[in-house]
């Protein structure tokens, strides 16, 4: 019922004007801006390579906001509602290599006050939550990622290469509460904790590490190392 009515509401509003979309790099610093009007569309470009992993979130005002994200051809990747708080976001995989648009539009006007109301998005490098990431990690090296929004962010990295048989440890550093766990292709858990440290004995599998930043009240970065005992 509320998609339909979201729906009805976009189909409704007038059309308004739009200017052209503002280009934003491939790693984007947060976005602030502002809706105008019921209906209202604010839109960026960004260029990406096929197979790119991305994540968008945010946070509007007063009301609701629809993200909308569409490829080179005009295929939609992904869209979420954003509200007054960080909770929402999504993350996609660019298709085809070429130019992608974010439309921010205002979809619900909820007796907030006077326009415009700020809107703030963030985009940043992602690694995906499954084990079909491409991000890596050898072991010494480290690696800094961006939490894109709050409430879970789950990120996996492929640990490479390993011996099997030897100790390593996983250490986060960063302003979030985290769960950390090492996982085989298929998901199963070969350790876990909550906290910062992860000690495992790799066995003779492809291994992941997953790290899920949780009770977050902003985007931001964290870094996470992995150490040869």
């Amino acid at each position: 019922m509320r998609a339909a009515a979201i729906a009805t509401l976009l189909l409704a509003t007038p059309a308004l004007a739009q200017e052209p979309p503002t280009p934003i790099g491939s790693e984007a610093q947060p976005r602030a801006g502002a809706l105008d009007a019921a209906g209202d569309i604010d839109s960026y470009s960004v260029s990406l390579k096929a197979g790119a992993d991305r994540a968008v979130g945010g946070y509007y005002g007063c009301g609701r906001a629809m993200v909308t994200v569409k490829g080179p051809g005009g295929k939609q990747l992904t869209s979420f509602e954003i509200a007054d708080d960080f909770s929402r976001g999504s993350e996609f995989r660019a298709v085809t290599t070429g130019t992608h648009l974010i439309r921010v539009q205002q979809v619900e006007d909820i007796h907030c006050g006077e326009f415009p109301q700020p809107y703030e998005i963030t985009f940043n490098q992602d690694c995906r939550a499954s084990s079909s990431t491409k991000c890596t990690l050898r072991p010494g090296a480290s690696k800094t990622l961006q939490v894109t929004y709050a409430v879970a962010d789950n990120d996996w990295i492929r640990l490479m290469p390993l011996v099997t048989g030897r100790r390593y440890e996983l250490r986060v550093s960063g302003r979030y509460f985290y769960r950390l766990s090492v996982r085989t292709l298929t998901g199963k858990t070969v350790a876990s904790t909550s906290g910062s440290r992860l000690a495992f004995k790799a066995p003779a599998d492809r291994l992941f590490a997953v790290i899920e930043t949780i009770d977050i009240t902003e985007p931001g970065p964290y870094t996470v190392n992995l150490i040869q005992k």
